[in-house]
């Protein structure tokens, strides 16, 4: 039993790095979104024609 309570409180501690680093690069992209470093259409691209 308490060999599977430590399997699983090592895995909810992977999962959290694994959360803490999305949530990282997220903020980041956000970041760089708002500051116009992304943007969702190039302004010097025609759009396409069907």
């Amino acid at each position: 039993m308490d060999n599977h309570i430590s399997q699983q409180d090592q895995e909810i501690l992977n999962l959290q790095k694994k959360l803490d680093k999305a949530i990282k690069e997220l903020k980041e992209l956000r970041e760089h979104f708002d500051a116009g470093a992304l943007s969702l259409e190039s302004p010097r691209e025609k759009p396409p024609h069907y």
